[in-house]
């Protein structure tokens, strides 16, 4: 099955010059770490994927699709990621049908700084990309868009919306998800409500998120603070995070606090290396802390 897909996959590259509005595109995140609960060192490949994704223009609106893997660059192999196909409406918006991150979890924006490493999927409840999902997302009105989704999952009639805001050197949005399937295969929760805020001024960027969720008897809110300082070809970044989160249907709790540090070191437009220490503690334990080096390239 996988051979298919990568055949498929180059097919397209080649063909991209005579198709100009289809695009074959990558990531490749891969690094090594020493953890001092193990006491050795590991490596990982972080979301690391392959794709194509482009339009084609139908006279009364536009065709838009996606299909994205992950490729897993330490072991191999390939898990789909999002994928849809959809219509672009001029002056409308856009309705896509497949496999997608909700509202929710696309209303964070750019907030996360440790994205696919230390992701705030370890600390907030929500990040969810979700199967038959119908999507419906404006155009910008003003500084405005507005997103909602439906889950067509079996057993489920949940829904994701978002509004997001953008004005400059300021970022905002509020989200709210009802019975939307976990992807994580963690119990569905019945409600999620967040709020993200990201200011920039110069070099310097500055985050916050605030996430509430509730399920049965069960209720948690959750923060995620950062800030990041650009200098030159280096960008400097902290990230905490702390929450409750409920984790399976007989109510266990699992209490998560982490920091995150490191520095980002562009080599080229499309290249980074990064240093990271981390440190997560879970339920009062004694906290697991990791060193990390490691390697982005995009194309």
């Amino acid at each position: 099955m996988k051979k298919p897909i990568v055949t498929a996959l180059a097919a397209v590259a080649l063909s991209a010059g005579a198709h100009a509005e289809t695009k074959f595109y990558g990531k490749f995140n891969v690094s090594t770490a020493y953890n001092d609960s193990t006491e050795e060192f590991n490596m990982d490949s972080h979301a690391s994927r392959l794709g194509i994704k482009g339009s084609d223009d139908l006279g009364f609106a536009t065709l838009v699709y996606k299909a994205e893997y992950q490729h897993n660059v330490d072991e191999g192999g390939l898990k789909a990621r999002g994928t849809y196909v959809g219509l672009k409406y001029e002056g409308l918006g856009t309705v896509k049908l497949g496999k997608m991150d909700t509202p929710l979890k696309k209303s964070q924006g750019k907030f996360d700084l440790f994205n696919d490493i230390y992701d705030i999927k370890r600390n907030l409840l929500g990040e969810n990309r979700d199967n038959n999902s119908i999507n419906y997302t404006s155009e910008k009105l003003g500084n405005l868009t507005v997103s909602a989704s439906a889950i067509l999952e079996e057993g489920s009639d949940g829904y994701s919306v978002s509004g997001v805001f953008e004005k400059g050197n300021i970022y905002a949005s509020v989200a709210y998800d009802k019975d939307v399937p976990d992807s994580e295969d963690v119990a569905k929760l019945d409600s999620v409500l967040r709020a993200t805020a990201i200011v920039t001024q110069g070099d310097i960027r500055l985050g916050a998120i605030v996430n509430y969720a509730e399920e049965g008897n069960f209720d948690d809110t959750g923060f995620a603070f950062n800030a990041a300082l650009t200098k030159g070809l280096h960008t400097f970044k902290a990230q905490f995070g702390t929450a409750e989160q409920a984790i399976d249907d007989q109510g266990g709790i699992n209490e998560v606090q982490t920091l995150s540090i490191g520095v980002d070191r562009k080599l080229a437009k499309t290249t980074t290396a990064y240093f990271y220490a981390d440190s997560e503690e879970q339920n009062d334990a004694d906290a697991v802390n990791e060193l990390r080096i490691g390697l982005v390239h995009k194309f």
